[in-house]
């Protein structure tokens, strides 16, 4: 079980968290991921772009990145779309989820990696078939056009998908709502819908808010986030994208979060924050 200390930090102090994690390490994260408005054009107007992007990050759970499920689905795809001569031509097929499904379980056997078709599978079968049925068969596109329209439907659409939970659904919308610009024309209430719990999340939660309890539910945490980003004036989706960045690439150890979230504050490394 995860035991997080408290830190006592004054108002002004956690605005200032707030601040850093959402501009220079949002900014960091954007840059070094891809996910800022410069990568807009090629995800939006290129469909295989758009669905590589799904495919390589569908399997951001436990063991799915440390199986490299990800950059095997973007090479299933891309040998698919090369032995059918094209994207549109893969995609027009009534079997191409099952096409790029093959072509997957062949590269993991290549590499003497566990298939594990049980969740995969879904996966795969599903992101195709999403892109069958998208805009200009672009599901980065649909979704981003379904998330201004419907946010609700948007997520359901990701939802409904074998083995794409929660987690991964907001972690899609949330990126796809960054990389097009467009948090500004959804409505603010949605914004719930586009926070993934992880453990780093949830542990700085529970040190920025020592009433949340350490096994408290997803949505309560990603509530709590998008009512404080509403009272400091700041992205709620760029916050979440720059406390993992934080935690993941300089905290490390979930132990250590504590200290982590007060070496934010330290003015002689985060001066210009305010």
């Amino acid at each position: 079980m995860l035991v997080i200390l408290v830190v006592d930090l004054t108002i002004d102090e956690e605005k200032r968290v707030f601040r850093i994690l959402s501009n220079e390490w949002a900014q960091r994260y954007q840059v070094e991921h891809k996910r800022g408005p410069s990568a807009a054009n090629q995800l939006r107007d290129n469909p295989q772009s758009g669905l590589g992007f799904l495919l390589e990050n569908g399997f951001a759970r436990a063991g799915g990145e440390q199986a490299g499920y990800g950059s095997i689905a973007g090479q299933a795809l891309e040998e698919s779309v090369r032995e059918n001569e094209s994207y549109d031509n893969l995609l027009q097929q009534a079997d191409a989820p099952e096409i790029v499904w093959n072509q997957f379980t062949r590269i993991c056997n290549q590499k003497g990696i566990g298939i594990n078709q049980k969740i995969n599978r879904g996966v795969v079968n599903g992101l195709v078939k999403l892109a069958q049925n998208s805009i200009d068969l672009n599901p980065f596109k649909h979704l981003g056009v379904a998330v201004i329209t419907n946010p609700v439907d948007a997520f359901l659409q990701l939802r409904r998908i074998k083995g794409i939970g929660d987690k991964i659904t907001s972690f899609f919308l949330r990126d796809i709502v960054t990389v097009l610009d467009i948090e500004r024309e959804i409505s603010p209430e949605c914004n719930i819908l586009f926070q993934p719990i992880d453990r780093w999340i949830q542990g700085m939660s529970k040190c920025l808010w020592p009433e949340l309890e350490n096994r408290a539910p997803p949505w309560l945490v990603a509530w709590k986030i998008v009512i404080k980003c509403k009272e400091y004036s700041c992205s709620s989706l760029r916050f979440n994208q720059g406390a993992w960045k934080y935690g993941s690439s300089q905290i490390v150890d979930t132990e250590k979060i504590p200290e982590g979230m007060n070496r934010l504050l330290d003015k002689r490394e985060y001066g210009q924050s305010q």
